[in-house]
């Protein structure tokens, strides 16, 4: 019996975990399936630039896609002043066009490395229904099904919001396009000194100036919840791909947060077909930064696949 109990309470650790991990990589379903197959727009507004980035951070010009090898996973640091915590690595897998046409997307993440290795989660969306959300506990050998978190849960302590890199959506913001201009700088990035480096199998990427001299547009994006952590957001946008390459959250109009991305166009068969190189966010009240990275080699698209790969049945044949 206590052995039982102890791969229990060891499951709900990792089932903890992984919730707070989870949101960096995985999809969820839009509220207007039309965005899924948005055109490229010939006029925009700021609600109409803004579907066009969540077009892009979904990823919905690809077939499928999958970020991550064995050999180079996702890695993902926080720093909490001078702690440094290297996180766990993962690998996603996202299939945009599923056999079965009752389903709009499957999203598969896969923790090789670190407290969770093992485990995996499925996220498939469906048409009309809400989506299901499947975690593979490999201790407890059982697939779990778990709810969402909330929008301003903090994802793994580090200064991303569930709501930021998870489940903001378009309709949640009101948006208005400040004007356009050109983007002069470039982008932070998480600075790690050489002791510090021993424990990271591959450094994160050095700051990126590829946005500098790129026409963008500014958006402010103000948030429709009452009494919500950030009062409104100025997302800076390329006027052509619609990458967001820096938004920045204002409360009682002081700066509190900023999140950064490094977009790369991988595919040219749409100028939204873009996989991001790096994200990197710092909290400026909690002294608080986060990166999350990529090697350029580790990221497949449009590939051969099996919509069986994105079951619970698959899941149940992952070995620790």
């Amino acid at each position: 019996m206590s052995g039982i109990l102890q791969a229990h309470d060891s499951g709900m650790t990792i089932l903890k975990s992984v919730l707070m991990i989870l949101a960096l990589m995985v999809t969820v379903p839009s509220a207007a399936e039309t965005l899924k197959a948005l055109p490229y727009p010939e006029q925009v507004d700021g609600l109409a630039v803004m579907q066009q980035v969540y077009f892009v951070n979904r990823h919905f010009a690809f077939d499928n896609l999958t970020i991550g090898t064995q050999s180079g996973p996702v890695r993902m640091i926080t720093r909490q002043g001078d702690r440094l915590n290297a996180g766990n690595t993962l690998i996603r897998s996202l299939n945009n066009r599923p056999s079965n046409t009752s389903m709009q997307y499957q999203d598969k993440v896969y923790f090789p490395t670190g407290k969770v290795r093992g485990t995996a989660v499925l996220v498939i969306s469906y048409a009309g229904r809400p989506a299901s959300y499947s975690i593979w506990l490999p201790e407890l050998r059982k697939v779990r099904r778990v709810s969402e978190p909330a929008h301003d849960d903090r994802w793994g302590g580090s200064p991303l919001t569930y709501g930021d890199v998870y489940f903001r959506k378009p309709e949640h913001e009101r948006h208005e396009l400040l004007g356009s201009e050109t983007f002069d700088e470039c982008l932070g990035s998480l600075l790690i000194d050489g002791g510090q480096q021993d424990a990271i199998r591959y450094r994160p990427p050095e700051k990126s100036c590829q946005p500098r001299g790129r026409p963008i547009y500014r958006i402010k994006s103000t948030t429709t919840f009452p009494q919500w952590w950030y009062d409104y957001r100025i997302v800076t946008v390329d006027q052509e791909t619609f990458a967001d390459y820096r938004s920045d959250y204002f409360k009682a109009d002081k700066l509190v947060k900023r999140i950064e991305k490094d977009w790369r166009p991988i595919a040219g068969h749409d100028r939204r077909a873009l996989m991001w190189r790096y994200w990197y966010a710092e909290d400026y009240v909690l002294d608080q930064q986060a990166i999350g990275y990529v090697r350029a080699e580790d990221v497949l698209w449009n590939q051969q696949v099996d919509s069986r790969d994105w079951t619970e049945r698959a899941l149940r044949k992952i070995k620790r």
